[in-house]
């Protein structure tokens, strides 16, 4: 398969990246200048990032990968956030399926819960607290919204919780990890 994996140079989209390869998948990903591409990685690295990305060489897609996005809980900036979070999303959804994509895979986040008492669930309250998570709430429900208007493609968002990484390898800056090690 002919595979788009954005932020494809982050942790868990290298990770990806690399299990596709070992699966003998043609990968494709849209990457940040500041990281760096995953470990072996001889096929095409589109930069910079989704802003500016030279929409020719997206065609022929078999399924999306999409894990791009601006990840900064503390960024205020709602405007930047919903553009890079939100708009670029839409941009790309419509340019692969109208390139013959039918699969979407993207990433969500469980920020939209915000303060709601767990256990979580799809079709529960939500509360997203910062324009981080109102980004992904608008993004899950364009989603939803897409996927009702094109029935052939089959779209799934995943609500991430925080991803820990003990060791984070391909990054250029070394981990700084707070979490408590076993012993």
């Amino acid at each position: 398969m002919r595979c788009l994996v954005t932020g494809g140079t982050g942790f868990v989209g290298s990770n990806l990246v690399t299990y596709l390869l070992n699966e003998n998948h043609e990968v494709i990903i849209v990457g940040n200048v500041s990281e760096t591409r995953p470990k072996g990685f001889q096929g095409k690295y589109l930069q910079p990032t989704l802003i500016g990305i030279d929409w020719d060489e997206i065609t022929n897609i078999d399924i999306l990968f999409h894990l791009a996005a601006n990840n900064d809980t503390t960024d205020i900036d709602e405007r930047e956030m919903f553009r890079a979070n939100l708009e670029s999303s839409k941009v790309l959804f419509e340019h692969v399926v109208k390139n013959g994509c039918k699969h979407i895979i993207y990433a969500s986040s469980t920020a939209v819960y915000g303060n709601v008492k767990t256990p979580y669930r799809e079709d529960g309250p939500v509360q997203p607290l910062n324009p981080y998570a109102r980004s992904k709430l608008l993004l899950d429900k364009y989603a939803m919204k897409f996927a009702q208007e094109n029935p052939n493609v089959t779209i799934i968002g995943l609500r991430y919780c925080n991803i820990y990484r003990r060791l984070y390898v391909h990054a250029i800056h070394p981990p700084q990890s707070r979490a408590v090690p076993t012993v």
